[in-house]
């Protein structure tokens, strides 16, 4: 558990939806991807807490929902390894007609110490929208599906050739293998643009149980918002 949280953990008491309307995520999986915010700096129970990077990966599988909050430290040296936190749960779907309403209940990787509850609004025009935490005291904060900007109320890829998504196809690829059964780490990992909305990996996965590891090599492109491993 982060050396923050820790301090000023509280129970976290029901969150409740008013309105909820079911959608049948079959339908309409636009909404699935990887949806990035930063939220400020705050204080909770007294306590100063740090601004931090969340990315919320969305899939249409098991509605799972994987997350990555990274500790923004400015007393941090340069060079210093950012302290990351992980979660991993579920999510239910719904929708008012503009907005898409995803209601996401997580644990802390791996021992469970906390189970934060995020509500994520998104809009299905520009697929941007807001995170609000369950936790009192703790702010919402802006988040936008990764591969898109927002101009003019119009959602517009960040390039015709889906280029500059290298960081985010790495993330993916981490928690890919960490979902696997037992899970394995990714000990090096080299993302390559090849062209257009194509993308080469190439990694070093470790079984932490053998310590036995393994090259692969896999071609990934960039479709609808989300990445699909191509053949």
């Amino acid at each position: 558990m982060n050396k923050y949280v820790s301090s000023v953990m509280v129970a976290v008491g029901s969150f409740f939806l008013l309105g909820f309307v079911a959608e049948n995520n079959t339908l309409n999986t636009k909404y699935v991807g990887t949806y990035k915010g930063v939220q400020p700096a705050y204080k909770l129970n007294g306590v100063d807490m740090p601004s931090s990077e969340f990315s919320f990966a969305i899939s249409v599988t098991n509605n799972s929902v994987n997350v990555a909050q990274t500790i923004i430290d400015p007393s941090a040296e340069a060079n210093a390894e950012p302290e990351i936190i992980r979660y991993k749960g579920t999510y239910k779907l719904s929708h008012d007609g503009e907005s898409y309403k995803l209601l996401c209940s997580v644990l802390e990787l791996p021992k469970k110490l906390s189970n934060p509850t995020y509500l994520l609004k998104v809009s299905k025009t520009t697929f941007s929208g807001t995170c609000t935490p369950s936790r009192e005291g703790e702010p919402a904060f802006n988040i936008l599906k990764a591969g898109y900007i927002k101009k003019v109320g119009v959602p517009e890829k960040v390039a015709a050739d889906c280029s500059g998504l290298e960081p985010e196809l790495e993330e993916f690829e981490r928690d890919r293998y960490s979902k696997f059964n037992p899970p394995m780490e990714c000990q090096k990992i080299e993302v390559k643009h090849l062209m257009n909305c194509f993308y080469e990996v190439n990694a070093v996965v470790v079984d932490p149980a053998t310590n036995k590891s393994r090259a692969v090599k896999l071609k990934y492109k960039f479709n609808k918002g989300d990445w699909e491993i191509s053949k």
